[in-house]
């Protein structure tokens, strides 16, 4: 089965975006099965839908670090292809990275509030549990990315 659908998947990246929706609607059925799914795609070709983007950060965004949610969209945009083609161009739209950018800030300042000792409670200063949540969201970005940082 898992063979089969990495075989589609190569040969037809859009198939990812009907698996992202699929999944979605599905997840809590799926559970970690979902992330074995994943895991064995290739992204490097795959230009995400509008919807499947949202999807993704809506995860990203409003689920826990730990969940299954959470986890699936961090596997799935740190695996996609963020680099530039031959001619320098990107290979995803500079508004696609923009948009996950955000996401990225917008999950880890929701996060920060849970983690002991960050600004908001004791201390003063950079807080660890900020840099924490930073460098494991770190591998999703590309290297420009990272140095907007």
């Amino acid at each position: 089965g898992i063979d089969l659908l990495d075989t589609l998947v190569l040969k037809h990246s859009q198939a990812i975006s009907i698996l992202v929706q699929i999944v979605s609607e599905a997840l809590f059925m799926m559970g970690d099965n979902s992330l074995f799914l994943f895991n064995s795609f290739s992204f490097t070709d795959w230009s995400p839908a509008p919807r499947d983007v949202h999807v993704l950060t809506n995860w990203l965004i409003r689920t826990d670090l730990g969940s299954n949610e959470n986890n699936l969209s961090q596997l799935v945009l740190a695996r996609m292809n963020w680099g530039r083609k031959e001619d320098g161009t990107l290979v995803l739209p500079g508004s696609l990275h923009r948009e996950v950018a955000i996401a990225i800030v917008e999950a880890c300042g929701r996060l920060i509030p849970k983690i002991p000792g960050n600004i908001g409670q004791e201390g003063v200063g950079q807080p660890k549990g900020l840099k924490e949540v930073i460098q494991s969201y770190l591998p999703m970005l590309s290297e420009d990315q990272q140095k907007m940082l």
